[in-house]
């Protein structure tokens, strides 16, 4: 049996040159870059990873899905004016159920259940509009406190993993293992 080590990994080069182009991450993603989610007074708390962006962002809308199959809005805010700064710290984050000073409410926030993959997006008007998003799931740990984890690989399920635990690429994980 001949030896597919080479071409494996001169294959894996390849696929990890064209998932690092710009074109494939946008369709790939479907959104246009991370957002990120802690706790902050108990409840999980939104707001974008802008890098060197300017936080004062016009027009945003804020929205945290249930994306264990028909995707349900669990809440919804929408800030027509743009007047308040776009969510780009921990210090500025949105509070989960809590309103923009000048948004509107769309969707009235769901109680989030444990063991429930959600995403929440965070929506910028700018040109035709960016989209930050964050994946993760509201657990119970071994004390009974609530955390932050991240999904199972089906997008369906929750792991313990912690969410602040580093990302590696599922195809990174098959070329090199766990």
């Amino acid at each position: 049996m001949p030896n597919l080590y080479p071409l494996r990994f001169i294959l894996s080069v390849g696929l990890l040159a064209v998932s690092f182009s710009h074109a494939a991450l946008a369709v790939s993603k479907g959104y246009d870059a991370p957002a990120q989610v802690i706790f902050k007074d108990g409840e999980p708390c939104f707001f974008a990873d802008m890098g060197t962006l300017p936080p004062t962002i016009p027009s945003k809308m804020l929205t945290v899905v249930d994306h264990r199959g028909t995707m349900i809005t669990v809440w919804e805010i929408d800030d027509k004016n743009g007047s308040e700064p776009m969510p780009s710290s921990a210090k500025q984050c949105i509070r989960y159920g809590t309103p923009w000073p000048t948004g509107e409410t769309i969707t009235t926030p769901k109680q989030l259940l444990f063991g429930v993959p959600y995403f929440a997006d965070i929506w910028t008007g700018v040109g035709n509009g960016v989209r930050f998003r964050v994946k993760f799931c509201f657990l119970e740990d071994a004390n009974g406190k609530p955390s932050l984890t991240k999904w199972a690989k089906d997008g369906k399920h929750c792991t313990n993993r912690p969410l602040s635990d580093g990302d590696r690429h599922w195809f990174l994980e098959w070329l090199f293992g766990r």
